[in-house]
């Protein structure tokens, strides 16, 4: 008897009005992704027809699916940190720094302009004696560390070395200040949770258990108004499990 094949199901499954959580792989800590209007899962089998022959006439006898893709689209209306690492293609980090008190920064060669010192959240900048705050220095950017040479002293010549002195502040991982290395990564991997929230209809679960995803499109990531957005998108894989589950729960 002939083996019975049928095309796996294809189709595009979507859930509306539905919070994103996601966990980096060999995470398990789940954290927000964002709020989306919708989120799409369309999976397309690709099949291989076979065809038997009768006299001179090959007829279509069966399909036979041998891949099946799945991709994700998703437009995040919501940017938290892990949005803003995945917009320039890096995985999110957190800024760490240990306090630091009269730390040295030594310019090889001064002369007018600016210098960064390495640290963040500094104070108490301070040139040697012949230095005047204001009139031949000044800090410009104490977050990121940045001082400005205004002028030189007399008696100061140009490229000659002068060592700066300054505090840090500590920085914990908890502050959540985020350090993302553009473009280190062309894809980000994570398990993905799509819980439907919205106000009316039965509530769905989606439940992706490998997606890599990355941006669509251009983003502006500086002076933008809080109604922006980033697409995403991505391909669910297979493992052990499935690609995923999609569960009804109770109204």
């Amino acid at each position: 008897m002939a083996a019975n094949y049928s095309v796996l199901s294809a189709g595009l499954y979507a859930i509306k009005f539905a919070e994103v959580l996601f966990r980096l792989k060999g995470d398990e800590h789940w954290q927000q992704f964002g709020d989306v209007d919708s989120f799409t899962l369309n999976i397309t089998p690709t099949v291989v027809s076979r065809y038997r022959k009768n006299n001179s006439v090959r007829t279509k006898a069966i399909e036979v699916p041998n891949q099946v893709d799945s991709t994700i689209n998703f437009v995040c209306y919501q940017f938290s940190d892990f949005v803003r690492a995945v917009s320039v293609a890096g995985a999110v980090e957190y800024m760490t720094q240990t306090a630091a008190v009269e730390s040295t920064f030594d310019i090889a060669k001064v002369r007018p302009g600016i210098f960064f010192v390495g640290a963040y959240d500094i104070s108490n900048v301070a040139f040697p004696a012949s230095w005047i705050a204001d009139t031949h220095y000044k800090v410009v950017d104490a977050a990121l560390g940045g001082i400005e040479v205004i002028a030189l002293p007399g008696g100061v010549e140009a490229d000659t070395p002068v060592a700066v002195t300054y505090d840090a502040a500590a920085i914990a991982a908890t502050d959540k200040r985020v350090s993302a290395k553009v473009a280190s990564k062309t894809e980000i991997e994570v398990e993905l949770m799509v819980r439907q929230v919205g106000a009316v209809g039965k509530k769905e679960v989606m439940h992706l258990f490998d997606c890599r995803i990355k941006p669509e499109g251009d983003l502006s990531l500086i002076g933008d108004g809080d109604f922006s957005n980033v697409t995403i998108s991505g391909s669910a894989l297979d493992t052990s499990n499935g690609v995923g589950i999609l569960v009804d729960l109770a109204s």
